[in-house]
């Protein structure tokens, strides 16, 4: 009878993982607490991610603090633990956990060591930084280590160390799905050394442009095409919106789509000047069509945050104009 129920509970762990990657957060939640019920520790992994996904970190770090009293030993929540805390700027309480995961029986503890040198990144604490990745031997983890030493290397102002070591890794233009991120990190970083070795601004902005169709969407190099642009306003709101892109007649794309729908967040003053910015990032298929917004809601009304686009989904295409 046990063995059926740990089956089960597998299963359910399983599908849960399954919908953090699907981003079903609320599938992921419902799993968490069938899990907690059943008294197996990934429930609270599962739930805290799923509330971070949420945008509720507060929530998740209850969770996990929940959940390492009644397992202390599991390591991967006290690492999950302090990546939470770090992004809320609890440098301490971060590095503490961080301490409890390494201290756990059974710990991957090059990944924590990896978690370990983002955080010394953060507190400017470089060359520990750099020492935390050289302890790294796992395969598995080398390109987060080289996006880390990259940083730690730029906080160091050895700007020619740093972008060697980021065109290394930009010098491969294939990459496997799951490193797209961290891809996009290293190419954002090398833009912003580009521009403290005074590299002309329009010379960066197209440089991260044409890293985006290798890592699309990437929030460091929309931060990075934000930063170059340096656009404020008093009047402009954080807007949600749902583009629809057609396809010219003359375009070589419509022979094979005649358009496609994907969502935007977008700083702007107006749906108008929302739509310019679109245009900047759709205009490789889109290259002489028409941009509408089906549907949008402000989300922050006057923002004091720079304009620009902060999100880009992926394409939902069709083929028939019907």
């Amino acid at each position: 009878m046990n063995d059926i129920f740990n089956k089960k509970t597998e299963k359910l762990s399983d599908e849960g993982f399954d919908c953090l990657r699907e981003e079903d957060y609320e599938r992921a939640l419902e799993i968490s607490s069938e899990l907690e019920e059943r008294r197996f520790t990934a429930a609270f992994e599962i739930g805290a991610q799923a509330l971070a996904g949420l945008g509720d970190i507060d929530k998740a770090v209850t969770l996990l603090q929940r959940g390492l009293e009644l397992a202390p030993q599991v390591w991967s929540n006290w690492q999950l633990l302090g990546n939470y805390l770090s992004d809320l700027n609890q440098y301490d309480e971060a590095k503490r956990a961080y301490d409890s995961a390494l201290e756990c029986g059974v710990v991957w503890k090059d990944s924590v060591y990896l978690n370990q040198a983002i955080l010394a990144n953060r507190v400017n604490e470089f060359a520990n930084a750099l020492m935390l990745l050289e302890k790294i031997a796992d395969e598995d983890l080398l390109l987060e280590k080289i996006d880390s030493k990259i940083a730690a290397l730029m906080g160091l102002d050895l700007l020619e160390d740093a972008e060697k070591l980021a065109d290394q890794v930009l010098s491969t233009k294939h990459y496997l799905e799951q490193d797209e991120e961290t891809v996009g990190r290293v190419a954002a970083q090398l833009g912003r050394i580009y521009l403290k070795q005074g590299r002309p601004k329009q010379d960066v902005r197209e440089f991260a442009f044409d890293s985006l169709e290798y890592t699309p969407g990437n929030r460091m190099l929309l931060a990075l095409i934000r930063d170059i642009d340096n656009q404020y306003s008093a009047n402009a709101h954080y807007y949600r919106a749902l583009v629809h892109c057609m396809v010219s007649i003359t375009s070589p794309d419509y022979k094979e789509i005649k358009g496609y729908y994907c969502e935007y967040d977008v700083i702007a003053t107006s749906i108008d000047e929302l739509l310019t910015y679109v245009a900047q990032f759709e205009k490789d298929v889109v290259q002489d069509g028409n941009y509408t917004v089906e549907e949008h809601e402000i989300l922050v009304e006057n923002t004091d945050d720079p304009c620009g686009v902060y999100y880009i989904s992926g394409r939902a295409f069709y083929e028939n104009e019907k």
